[in-house]
């Protein structure tokens, strides 16, 4: 299923502030700007797309962003999608535990840029995974590949 949403410029993850939790302890609040962020995305996610449909995990997930600068830095995309994905948690999906393969792409980030975020997600198909040629643990030293040769020395 593929879904947009328009209207919201794409803000980074951030870590909230640091407090005293009783006599010895300590708490992070939640950063002010992220949870509005993840607040608008929730809710402009629900208005602009009535029809979308909770999904199930395993689950594969991608996220293009279009990121307007005119208010803030260029950024990089993981914390971008990091809370883009803690804002559709519990609306598009139950938990993000539960997207097991996820993909992001800035693509675009200006002073010009018409902020959005597209969104595609799938039931996860193990197929790519059962291809790889995953090397099988054989005795100490050694690996399913037989041209792999333990070092005669110690290099570090």
């Amino acid at each position: 299923m593929r879904y947009w949403i328009t209207g919201v410029n794409p803000e980074p993850w951030a870590i909230g502030s640091a407090y005293r939790r009783g006599p010895k302890g300590v708490g992070i609040a939640p950063n002010t700007k992220t949870k509005a962020y993840e607040t608008a995305v929730a809710e402009e996610f629900v208005r602009q797309n009535p029809d979308f449909t909770k999904m199930g995990g395993p689950l594969t997930l991608h996220m293009v962003f279009w990121r307007n600068t005119e208010h803030g830095n260029v950024c990089d995309v993981t914390n971008v999608q990091k809370s883009t994905e803690d804002a559709l948690q519990g609306i598009l999906y139950d938990n993000d535990k539960g997207n097991i393969e996820v993909a992001s792409t800035m693509a675009e980030q200006t002073t010009d840029t018409v902020p959005a975020i597209l969104i595609d997600i799938e039931p996860f198909s193990d197929r790519f995974v059962r291809s790889l040629n995953v090397p099988v643990h054989q005795e100490p030293g050694m690996f399913s590949d037989s041209t792999w040769e333990q070092p005669s020395e110690e290099l570090f």
